[in-house]
């Protein structure tokens, strides 16, 4: 239901009455717009808009179960180009699956040379920034990590809701950007603490910074610890050119940790990196060290053993050793295999897989009577970059 009430001529437009009921709530207006001299003068609410009951709203799949009710006022007076006013807009009973979250409420003021911007987390402060109503229309925004309800938004996440995940952040992010120029945008992100925790046990960081724009994303001083595993990283990827000063990445990682990536998986042991990122982001230049041992599960596929070794040198991963034992067998495999546009040359890999029962490889029971049926087999693949 809606309805619309005005006119328009060459000297203008104006709103008698705008209504009309969406998400089970009421959006209504009325103003005018002079264009002799520009004037404008107009008011606006919207009162209790579901965003769920709003079927057209578009999203990604991703969003699939955020709900919250809409509500808000504008009061805006002055021209176009130097409004004058106020704007507020408030999301209660926000709610994303079974996550339920705070009130958010976001404002501006505007005076008709800037407009000054807030937002609140309930009670807490989220945002303050300024947007200055001149040619670039400049934005500068500042953000409290702390503020941000990181945990409730990993819990909402089917692989993580039954690990009780925990991820708090403290510090603060900022951006600048003027809005008719936005790849000119400038991002910094000071993380004073870091602690997690996705199922797998606690971890913490220290004070680390990522900053960026259009050309690169920088990473200084980040420093991930968990028990006995440690992660660094310190230098930079390039996004339309190649990088600076490449992304250095070294340390153990727990295998466990792997489950906020793989839900299916279910792994124990440790992998090894030393490696360096350099290039950009379309055509990634890696060099370095991996390996790997462990054990477990992804999805039905048990594994029992899994031990690798490899390096990474001008686009070609080599595999020193590769060895996966699973369903009463041994898949092997020796050689190297192109990883991006920068491998040049012919690359061989050497597979062998002996003993290996597809049956109970895909069984979740080991002894659940499948195909029997041992598999030895040898197999060489060549790959030209």
């Amino acid at each position: 239901e809606a309805r619309l009430a005005g006119r328009a001529s060459g000297h203008g437009v104006v709103v008698e009455e705008l209504r009309a009921a969406a998400g089970g709530g009421e959006v209504k207006g009325s103003g005018s717009w002079s264009r002799d001299d520009g004037s404008l003068d107009g008011s606006g609410r919207i009162a209790d808009v579901q965003l769920a009951r709003l079927p057209w709203l578009p999203g990604p799949d991703a969003l699939a179960g955020l709900d919250s009710t809409v509500s808000g006022e504008a009061d805006l007076s002055g021209s176009l180009k130097a409004p004058v006013g106020r704007l507020w807009l408030a999301f209660a009973a926000t709610r994303y699956r079974a996550e339920t979250f705070r009130d958010l409420t976001l404002e501006a003021t505007l005076d008709g040379a800037e407009a000054r911007l807030a937002g609140r987390i309930g009670p807490e402060p989220l945002l303050a920034g300024r947007l200055a109503l001149e040619d670039r229309w400049p934005l500068h925004l500042d953000l409290e990590l702390a503020a941000l309800p990181l945990t409730r938004v990993l819990r909402a996440l089917p692989a993580l809701a039954r690990a009780e995940a925990t991820l708090a952040v403290t510090g603060q992010a900022s951006l600048d950007v003027p809005l008719r120029e936005p790849r000119a945008a400038r991002y910094e992100v000071r993380v004073e603490g870091l602690a997690a925790d996705l199922g797998a046990g606690g971890s913490s960081a220290g004070p680390f910074v990522v900053s960026g724009d259009s050309r690169a994303v920088a990473v200084s001083g980040f420093d991930l610890r968990a028990g006995d595993a440690r992660v660094r990283a310190d230098g930079e990827v390039g996004l339309a050119d190649d990088a600076a000063s490449p992304l250095a990445l070294r340390g153990d990682l727990r295998l466990t940790e792997l489950a906020f990536f793989l839900p299916d998986a279910r792994l124990e042991g440790e992998a090894t990196i030393d490696l360096r990122v350099g290039g950009r982001l379309a055509e990634l230049d890696v060099t370095g060290e991996v390996s790997v041992e462990g054990r477990g599960s992804l999805g039905p596929a048990q594994l029992e053993e899994v031990d690798l070794a490899a390096t990474v040198r001008e686009g070609v991963l080599t595999l020193a050793r590769a060895r996966i034992v699973a369903a009463g067998g041994e898949l092997s495999a020796q050689g190297s295999v192109p990883m991006g546009p920068r491998a040049q040359g012919v690359q061989t890999l050497d597979l062998q897989l002996q003993g290996f029962d597809p049956g109970s490889f895909l069984s979740a029971a080991p002894d659940d009577p499948r195909l029997v049926a041992p598999l030895d087999m040898s197999a060489r693949v060549r790959a030209t970059a």
